[in-house]
């Protein structure tokens, strides 16, 4: 097994899953989790999934990480 398999690949879809936001901000699920119910994280919900845009999360921790 080569070492570059265990590294963490930013994910490259046009939206984010939960785990990939705890990845990215290298917090834990739960972390996020808080974050989405204090509406301090800018989100989309599609039916009962909670889905991230990759350029909002990027533009949310340009100014602080607050909404």
């Amino acid at each position: 097994m080569s070492e570059n398999q265990n590294e963490w690949k930013r994910p490259t879809g046009l939206v984010w899953t939960i785990e990939d936001v705890a990845r990215e901000l290298k917090v834990s699920v739960r972390h996020v989790y808080r974050l989405l119910a204090e509406d301090k994280i800018p989100h989309a919900k599609v039916g009962r999934l909670v889905r991230f845009s990759p350029s909002q999360i990027e533009e949310w921790i340009k100014r602080g990480g607050t909404r």
